[in-house]
């Protein structure tokens, strides 16, 4: 019975979707006859297509991805917050198809991937002054589409792929099968290309519409795509189009202190041409969630010993390097000077910030890792954070940077070394452009003159670079490490009253149980043509 009725809401629900965010947009029609007349209609149900995009810190809207959040699944971070608790329990392995985030995220990117249809089908019949406006408009909906789809195929997926949703669906056809991998890959590509191809699409957008998907994200996405599924000269090819643009470029503060990569992600650095795909105030609450009890916030995201042991020293050196001395960097993170992004991004125990030492090990501390709301790992986060937002629970006006340049620096890179082709001159130009804008010196080329040290070197430099932006979940599969980083004990900071770190969880891996999340039961018990993915 509950099966039978969970059949019949997806029925009404895929019958009467079509006109859901037609409801809300447009109240007064309802029907595609009454909606779909004017310019404004179209842009309305544009709109309603881009409220699917993540978000950067928490949020409370449909489909509740946020990216800072979703680092507690890999080792980059512990998360404790209550919401998204389920981000915690797939970070300690212990995940199951039951969980309500997983089936939130696959349930609303459908939706959006419906609504994007329902656009494209419609679309040729509103009235436009500018008929290049409308195609414009096609070409953002068809990126969109594409974006939703890679998110359920990176989550989801992986090897058996996703179920390809390219038109809106009747009755007789929601309950569709998986396609396979490449299919839903090629789908994706075709996408992107059918945007890249509308002439009237820009490179970029002005700065009044710079949140508008552009050309540059769909050469991006292309790029990520490409990248994820080891298709190096596609992914080369893409990443290379968006440099060969010369419409963006490295951020770097008009600030006299020339933190430059710290003024990127506070709003000193809010307009810039490094961002390509954005999410207008994506970091409303960043502060109440990332900050520790001490200052107003929740502590929810807890960096850990893994990311903060991966920054060099300002020497460029990592600190494996300084053999016996390693103990020193555990006990003391800042026993020499560190790559100045780690200042940027973590804060460590007994430095200061804006006022307040952070003392997890003082027991009558508001920091103690014993107490709620204060950091679990001893470390807390400090990217993202402007001191304009000091104590806003909800209102804080950052942007989120889903893509930015550096990025497609990175594929670039990356795509040059795995293809072979690692002694090319722009792999050590774009690492050392990224590596100077830090503060950090040019790549030691006596160290790393070989494919497998550059291939070690990128990889680092991808881990610190894009610390806490949604990347390290798929990178850890992509570079078939996941297991291998995510199993075991998580560590936090050096506890001097017991004299070793924090152990702040055992957690578990299996693959491929955890290489990728469980397609939701509900699913599963409405559509007896899907099937669960392997090892569930």
């Amino acid at each position: 019975m509950k099966k039978i009725s969970y059949i019949l809401l997806i029925i009404i629900i895929c019958v009467g979707c079509s006109d859901e965010f037609l409801i809300r947009d447009h109240p007064t029609g309802i029907t595609d006859d009454d909606f779909w007349e004017t310019t404004n209609d179209a842009v309305n149900a544009l709109n309603s297509c881009y409220s699917g995009l993540p978000h950067g810190a928490y949020h409370y809207t449909p489909p509740y991805v946020s990216n800072v959040a979703l680092e507690g699944m890999t080792d980059n971070m512990y998360h404790s917050g209550n919401y998204l608790g389920d981000v915690k329990t797939i970070g300690s392995g212990t995940n199951n198809p039951l969980l309500d985030f997983p089936e939130n995220m696959w349930r609303y990117y459908y939706q959006y991937i419906r609504r994007c249809s329902r656009f494209l089908e419609n679309i040729d019949k509103p009235y436009f002054t500018n008929e290049e406006e409308r195609q414009r408009m096609i070409g953002e909906a068809h990126i969109l589409r594409a974006y939703y789809h890679m998110q359920l195929l990176f989550y989801f997926g992986g090897e058996e792929g996703i179920p390809i949703v390219d038109h809106s669906l009747t009755p007789d056809e929601i309950f569709a099968s998986r396609a396979s991998k490449d299919e839903t890959i090629d789908f994706i590509l075709a996408e992107l290309d059918k945007a890249i191809q509308i002439s009237v699409l820009p490179n970029k957008y002005t700065e009044d519409k710079s949140w508008r998907l552009s050309k540059a994200v769909a050469y991006s996405l292309k790029a990520i795509v490409a990248l994820q599924d080891r298709q190096y000269d596609l992914s080369k090819q893409a990443a290379l189009k968006v440099i060969q643009m010369q419409e963006f470029d490295l951020f770097y503060t008009s600030d006299p202190e020339e933190q430059h990569y710290r003024d990127l992600f506070r709003y000193v650095g809010r307009i810039n041409n490094e961002r390509i795909m954005y999410t207008r105030r994506g970091f409303s609450e960043s502060w109440f969630r990332s900050m520790p009890k001490s200052m107003g916030g929740q502590g929810a995201s807890n960096p850990t010993a893994s990311i903060v042991n991966a920054y060099e020293t300002l020497e460029g050196k990592t600190i494996d390097e300084y053999g016996t001395e390693r103990d020193e960097f555990i006990k003391n993170p800042n026993y020499m000077e560190r790559d100045p992004r780690l200042d940027a991004t973590v804060w460590l125990p007994g430095e200061e910030f804006l006022g307040h030492v952070l003392s997890p090990f003082e027991p009558n501390s508001d920091d103690a890792t014993s107490e709620s709301g204060a950091s679990k790992t001893g470390f807390a986060l400090t990217k993202f954070i402007d001191p304009e937002d000091v104590n806003k629970t909800y209102s804080g006006n950052l942007d989120y940077m889903i893509i930015r340049y550096a990025e497609i620096l990175l594929i670039y890179v990356e795509s040059l070394i795995e293809s072979g082709d690692y002694n090319n001159p722009d792999v050590l130009l774009y690492l050392n452009k990224i590596r100077n804008r830090a503060g950090m010196p040019n790549v030691d080329q006596s160290v790393y003159n070989n494919q497998e040290k550059l291939r070690e070197l990128l990889r680092r430099e991808r881990r610190v670079e894009l610390a806490f932006e949604g990347q390290r979940y798929f990178d850890l599969r992509r570079w078939g490490i996941a297991e291998q980083k995510m199993k075991g004990v998580l560590e936090g900071a050096y506890d001097p009253q017991n004299g070793s770190p924090i152990i702040v969880e055992t957690r578990v891996y299996s693959s491929p149980k955890n290489d990728y999340l469980p397609i939701p039961q509900r699913e599963l018990d409405a559509n007896e043509n899907m099937e669960q993915n392997s090892g569930w």
